[in-house]
């Protein structure tokens, strides 16, 4: 049953609770609206139907599987931490198609234009490339001390944030050879690109997001965050959204000028965050155990959806549904938005009016 959140007319959701495995973590969704989450303490992942929220499968995986990422072609990959390989998942059939193996303690990885898949080997200081159209690897590539974050850019090059090194890591998508290696601020450890193709490396000790154009391959800027950046997402219009997990709050940055547009206050913790087709941007805040939904057009919070124990990740699907994990309750919130309006418009004293709910379970009551 879904519960309304108390907000503004305006900026309503419901959420569905979904049973998920132990300790639930990494969450992406795939081109048919399937939903992907790793289960990092039962070695499986469950597969959600984002048109019925009900759970379609559970698929056996490697050992403590940390991160997910999806192919044009539909295939699902899972990196698997300590069993130092990658789980193949058709998003077809919802069946593993093939265990690859990688270097040590893969975690973080990301799929280029053409297919390509790059596994950043935490333990072995490389990346593992594999083919996605014949789940076999192609090239392993060294790259600096721990890589933890993996981009790709529009043109292929492929940013590798190496945590240990305070440096990035440039892969040629083309070649699978490294292109330069450049300097970030302290321990990065997380990487997204805007759409105009500038890099943002979120710098968790030095408490700033450094910038490279990926046409040039040279560092353009070094934005302020808040106290120890954890996650970055870039919302349709080019703002950048990064979560503050110590300061309790979101650093807003135009990636046109590559300055601080706002900070917006979240709940404790502020880590996962995922931009809606909608363009609200969904912060998932692991210590208050809510979500924070911000207004990409105003960068205004709009409301606070109560969800399970300590959410980690967020990710948005094509129908603007939006799954949170949450890692200490094994389950997922799903929240969506709801829109409602009112019967007559513009209602005057003592007229009876209906509100009329869609987007949720309850339409058409009269209050």
């Amino acid at each position: 049953m879904r519960g309304l959140v108390a907000a503004p007319f305006s900026a309503a959701f419901s959420t569905v609770t979904i049973p998920a495995g132990t300790t639930p973590l990494a969450v992406a969704v795939a081109p048919n609206g399937n939903v992907y989450v790793g289960n990092a303490n039962s070695a499986n992942v469950t597969v959600i139907s984002s048109t019925t929220n009900t759970v379609l499968a559970t698929v056996p995986a490697g050992s403590d599987p940390a991160m997910i990422a999806v192919a044009p072609n539909g295939n699902v990959y899972v990196t698997n931490q300590s069993s130092n390989n990658v789980t193949v998942i058709s998003s077809a059939t919802n069946t593993v198609l093939a265990t690859v193996p990688v270097g040590g303690g893969p975690f973080a990885l990301a799929v280029a234009p053409n297919g390509n898949v790059y596994v950043a080997n935490s333990t072995s200081n490389n990346v593992t490339v594999i083919s996605s159209v014949t789940n076999t690897v192609l090239a392993t590539v060294p790259v600096g001390a721990v890589p933890d974050a993996v981009a790709v850019a529009q043109n292929g090059n492929v940013y590798v944030a190496n945590r240990n090194a305070n440096t990035v890591t440039v892969i040629s998508s083309a070649t699978n050879t490294v292109l330069t290696t450049l300097p970030t601020g302290g321990f990065p450890g997380y990487a997204a690109v805007a759409q105009n193709g500038n890099v943002y490396i979120a710098n968790q000790t030095s408490n700033n997001v450094t910038v490279i154009d990926s046409t040039t391959n040279t560092v353009v800027a070094t934005v302020p965050a808040g106290t120890v950046p954890g996650v970055i997402a870039v919302a349709q219009n080019g703002n950048v959204y990064v979560t503050n997990t110590v300061s309790n709050n979101v650093t807003v940055i135009s990636s046109t000028t590559n300055t601080v547009l706002a900070t917006v206050p979240t709940g404790g913790g502020p880590f996962g965050v995922a931009v809606a087709p909608t363009g609200n941007v969904y912060v998932g805040n692991s210590n208050s155990n809510n979500v924070t939904v911000i207004s990409s057009t105003t960068n205004t919070v709009l409301a606070t959806v109560p969800v399970g124990a300590f959410p980690f990740s967020v990710a948005a699907a094509q129908n603007s549904n939006v799954y949170v994990t949450n890692a200490n309750s094994a389950n997922v919130t799903e929240i969506s938005p709801l829109t409602v309006t009112t019967s007559p418009a513009s209602p005057v004293c003592g007229q009876p009016v209906t509100f009329n709910i869609s987007g949720g379970l309850r339409t058409g009551q009269r209050w």
